[in-house]
């Protein structure tokens, strides 16, 4: 919602801005005056000697309305300052309620802002030879190395662009020290290509001899129970409020299928 908004043009954005406050100022305005009389509204002693604007547009009792018109929209925009006071329980329920009110807009404008899943994860990653490794082919007679591979894309990509994109996978996997039975758990961060890339489309990590997946077939995978956390944190260039997802894929559950 809020990122829909930002994407209006000016003049729309401009209109909602500043009619937002004033729409709810009214709105408790009404609220206010159904106990008109508990709320102390101080004369302006220049006032008594000379008409005011508001006096010659609004009239005496239309000045007081004024008056808590400004009381309610100096509440509903956060400012605070005013010089109506009020005395009874009831308009200071409602006051509280118009404060309490504007904060937890703020607090929901945050929360649309945020997609529950920024980001769709391919279902299953794969290991296998692609073209991307062929550069790491050190003779022409070699044949290429596996890649880890897995695609992504966008939840809302028409609404939605995210910059500043880092992408991190790791390796998990169960061990057994030498001489202990107990198994103690190990994590590896793998590297990527292009680990912040903006444009969404694959993560891939080629398994050279660097790779601490080089030595390993899918049956070791599973004695260890391996898997395997792709991350990214990225902006969202509209809002400007931060995205992070995350997948799991695990090999004993068939995450991850080998050499297709």
């Amino acid at each position: 919602m809020q990122i829909y908004v930002l994407l209006l043009p000016f003049h729309l954005l401009f209109l909602i801005m500043f009619s937002s406050p004033i729409v709810l100022g009214s709105l408790f305005m009404g609220l206010y005056l159904l106990d008109m009389d508990s709320l102390y509204i101080p004369k302006d002693q220049a006032s008594q000697q000379k008409s005011s604007l508001v006096d010659s547009l609004f009239g005496l009792a239309g000045k007081d309305q004024f008056k808590i018109f400004i009381f309610s929209l100096l509440l509903s925009t956060l400012l605070g300052f005013t010089r109506v006071d009020v005395r009874s329980s009831y308009n200071l329920l409602v006051a509280n309620l118009n404060t309490l009110l504007v904060q937890l807009i703020f607090v929901v404008h945050q929360w649309l802002s945020q997609h529950c899943e920024p980001i769709h994860w391919s279902q299953v990653a794969l290991i296998t030879k692609d073209k991307f490794s062929e550069h790491k082919t050190l003779h022409p007679d070699q044949m290429p190395l596996n890649s880890f591979i897995t695609r992504l894309n966008l939840a809302d990509p028409q609404d939605m662009v995210l910059i500043e994109c880092k992408f991190e996978l790791v390796f998990w996997h169960f061990l057994t020290s030498p001489g202990q039975l107990s198994l103690f758990i190990t994590t590896v961060l793998l590297q990527l290509m292009c680990p912040e890339f903006s444009r969404l489309s694959f993560i891939c990590h080629i398994i050279d001899e660097q790779s601490p997946l080089c030595a390993l077939d899918i049956e070791t995978l599973k004695t260890q129970d391996a898997s395997l956390t792709i991350t990214v944190s990225a902006v969202e260039c509209s809002s400007q409020q931060p995205v992070f997802s995350e997948h799991l894929y695990a090999v004993g559950d068939g995450d991850i299928l080998w050499d297709c």
